[in-house]
C-alpha cells in the first residue's frame, strides 16, 4: 500500500450482531506504525458495499497514538471516533 509495510486485519462485528464471526458486515483495514510509534490506518474496504472507503497515505486515518493523552481523538471514520480517556487503570 504506497510502498509502506502494512498489516492487513479485519474489524468484525460492524453490524452489532452479537455473534460477529457471524456479521455479515465487516472491513478490511490495513495498518502501519511509523518511526514515531504511530499506528496508521492507510485504506478501509466496506464488505457490504464493496467500496474502499480511503485509501493511501494522503488519507490515512490515526488509528492509534505512540502516546495518547487524555482527550486524544483518533480513528475517525465518518461518525465513529475512539476517545482516549484515562491510563494507568488497574483491571481488578
Amino acid at each position: 500500500m504506497d510502498g509502506v509495510q502494512c498489516l492487513k486485519l479485519v474489524i468484525k462485528g460492524n453490524g452489532n450482531n452479537p455473534l460477529p464471526d457471524l456479521d455479515p458486515d465487516w472491513i478490511y483495514g490495513w495498518v502501519a506504525q511509523d518511526t514515531e510509534g504511530n499506528v496508521w490506518l492507510l485504506r478501509a474496504y466496506e464488505n457490504i458495499t464493496g467500496e474502499t472507503l480511503f485509501s493511501g497515505r494522503a488519507e490515512a486515518i490515526l488509528w492509534m497514538p505512540a502516546t495518547p493523552a487524555a482527550g486524544t481523538i483518533f480513528r475517525q471514520m465518518a461518525d465513529e471516533y475512539t476517545l482516549f480517556q484515562k491510563s494507568d487503570l488497574e483491571v481488578a
